[in-house]
């Protein structure tokens, strides 16, 4: 019995050790997304360093997604703690060789046919602005020298 006892302390004491959230992570949301007619955009929030803030912050954007792109369809969401690639250089900000858009605490890359992604790109900035963001900009690729 003393063991039983020992080893339920040991468990609960595990599972909320899992629970504490470590202070020196940050967390960043990443929602990774396609449209039926062949964009794929990735976009990526300001990072937090709660992840239920993170989460909560995924979950907003997909909630929204409901009501205003009917056509997209989450490939992934995740509340990533290292960021490579293209999630990388959207949170810090750097050029990318794809359309972005950037707005307060949000940047986003697309990529698909290229007579769609331009149009798709400033349409989608625009809206953003419609539904409330103080500003949304669209920006071209950046391709080494200088060349579209």
């Amino acid at each position: 019995m003393k063991y039983l006892v020992l080893a339920v302390i040991l468990f609960l004491a595990g599972v909320g050790l899992t629970q504490i959230e470590r202070g020196d992570r940050i967390f960043t949301p990443v929602v990774r997304l396609r449209t039926s007619d062949g964009l794929f955009i990735t976009l990526v929030q300001k990072a937090s360093p709660k992840r239920s803030a993170c989460r909560e912050a995924i979950d907003r954007f997909v909630g929204a997604l409901d009501t205003t792109c009917t056509s997209c369809f989450i490939e992934s969401t995740d509340c990533a703690t290292k960021l490579e690639g293209v999630d990388r250089a959207l949170a810090n900000n750097e050029s990318l060789p794809m359309h972005t858009i950037s707005a307060e605490g949000i940047r986003m890359a697309m990529l698909g046919p290229p007579q769609r992604v331009q149009a798709e790109c400033e349409g989608m900035a625009a809206q953003m602005v419609r539904l409330g963001m103080k500003s949304a900009a669209c920006a071209f690729p950046r391709v080494p020298g200088g060349v579209h």
